[in-house]
């Protein structure tokens, strides 16, 4: 099976000039240039005497398993990750976002709004309103999670309780 050069860059780092970290450390190893033509935010860190840039590394808020989705989708175009975890394409969703990553972006809005009720769950459609609350034009996805909540009550109550 072929697989493009892409495909082999990363997972062998072939010459990684830089590194993401995700939130429990784990250090991924991954090029620059690929990170600049995907996020105008980190191509500006790049560009910027930012003190992650000098470090030759950056601290990323989001798991492990989200940070690998996210160098997928920009060495790769995949967005197999986000399609199988609910909790997965919300991050993603939001780091496209912050970092400006407007394919991204896009790709996972699409996969969140065409998704049913039953792939998400009571958590992550609470989180998801709450991120879409505070960006605009989420209104999609913020009716998309108020359905979501309505349709699972019974264990958003549940939830609550428990918190209590």
């Amino acid at each position: 099976e072929s697989q493009s050069f892409l495909q082999v860059l990363l997972p062998e780092g072939v010459e990684c000039d830089f590194e993401l970290i995700s939130e429990n450390g784990a250090r991924i190893p991954c090029h620059r240039r690929f990170l600049s033509r995907n996020s105008t935010v980190l191509a500006r860190m790049f560009e910027t005497e930012w003190k992650d840039s000098q470090e030759k590394a950056c601290n990323m808020n989001i798991s492990e398993d989200g940070l690998n989705a996210l160098l997928k989708f920009i060495y790769n175009a995949s967005i197999d990750d986000p399609l199988g975890s609910p909790s997965i394409a919300l991050e993603l969703l939001e780091t496209a976002y912050h970092y400006d990553i407007p394919l991204l972006e896009k790709a996972v809005r699409k996969i969140l709004i065409k998704q049913s009720v039953s792939w998400y769950t009571t958590e992550m459609a609470l989180k998801q309103h709450r991120f879409s609350l505070s960006v605009d034009g989420y209104r999609d996805l913020k009716w998309k999670a108020v359905k979501v909540i309505e349709t699972k009550t019974g264990e958003v109550i549940n939830q609550m309780r428990l918190a209590l």
